[in-house]
């Protein structure tokens, strides 16, 4: 009966998933958030606001400097879930909200599959098809140097691209100079995604928010998928016309709402 702030990740296993998706279909106006922390940063709501009007699919490319972390760091454990799914998780998060739509098509390369020395979830290459047409690339390293900005987005539709640079930098190709924005203050959504938190728990919009529980369930689910493909050494799982039948899993009369 107590309104929830929940850690990313939402969980790190599917049995978790689905203990957490009945309780959802059950009690679907429960008070609960997940620290998806990026979808409420300013760059990205001004982001979103700018591609809500389009009549095409998204292309969008995701770079995460990750940098290294030792096998024996409780980061790569799997009491916690390791790095797909304590982290990119994140990103999943983010493009769902972006596009919109449901993931159709799920393909995962590894780099340097087969060495001892690199783990399958540290660097690796995360390609996402949507049922809308858009397309992802999530381009996630723990082998760069940490001089480089952590996170770089690109987004491209209709004549149309954005840049983002590490949360600070935000620019439009084809848009109006007013998009542009540059900050020395990086801002990640941290402080927007907890009074999201309290003040719809205040106001008890929280509880009509069904959509953005949804979301972070629907995008747990598909970071379990790509745990498991990159586990296996890379592979492609191809959702397609299961994609809508996915959107239906967590409840009888609550779809998935990505928008």
């Amino acid at each position: 009966g107590r309104a929830v702030f929940i850690e990313k990740p939402l969980c790190i296993n599917a049995e978790q998933l689905k203990m957490l998706a009945t309780f959802h279909a059950q009690n679907p106006h429960a008070p609960w958030h997940v620290d998806f922390n990026r979808r409420h940063a300013p760059l990205i709501t001004q982001t979103k606001q700018a591609i809500s009007q389009r009549t095409s699919p998204l292309m969008i490319t995701y770079r995460v400097n990750a940098g290294f972390i030792p096998a024996n760091h409780w980061v790569q454990s799997t009491e916690h879930g390791g790095r797909i799914i304590g982290e990119i998780c994140h990103f999943v998060h983010l493009l769902v909200y972006l596009v919109g739509a449901l993931v159709s098509r799920i393909s995962v390369s590894p780099a340097g599959w087969g060495r001892h020395d690199m783990s399958n979830a540290d660097t690796l290459s995360v390609d996402l098809s949507f049922s809308d047409g858009s397309v992802a690339t999530l381009a996630y390293a723990a082998n760069g140097n940490t001089a480089l900005a952590k996170e770089r987005m690109e987004i491209f539709w209709e004549g149309k691209s954005v840049t983002m640079e590490d949360y600070k930098v935000l620019q439009g190709f084809g848009l109006d100079a007013t998009f542009n924005r540059m900050s020395h203050v990086q801002t990640k959504g941290y402080a927007e995604c907890f009074d999201f938190f309290v003040t719809g728990l205040m106001s008890g919009e929280l509880m009509s928010h069904v959509g953005e529980r949804q979301r972070s369930l629907y995008a747990s689910e598909i970071t379990l998928y790509i745990d498991q493909l990159a586990k296996a050494g890379g592979g492609v799982l191809d959702l397609g016309s299961h994609a809508q039948k996915l959107a239906h899993d967590f409840g009888n009369d609550h779809p998935i709402d990505t928008t």
